[in-house]
């Protein structure tokens, strides 16, 4: 059996750059991993206070 558990985001809501970008799908992944198998995840929007 091979199972999935998938992380996304989108531009430019969940980030400007590469990096930002992989970062919020990297914790949208995590995410899904525990909320269980076979799960897909959204990243959350994150707006910074300046």
């Amino acid at each position: 059996r091979l199972g999935a558990s998938i992380g996304a985001a989108l531009f430019p809501l969940h980030g400007m750059t590469t990096n930002e970008l992989l970062l919020a799908a990297d914790r949208a992944m995590y995410q899904a991993k525990r909320s269980g198998k076979g799960k897909t995840c959204l990243a959350e929007v994150v707006r910074e206070l300046a």
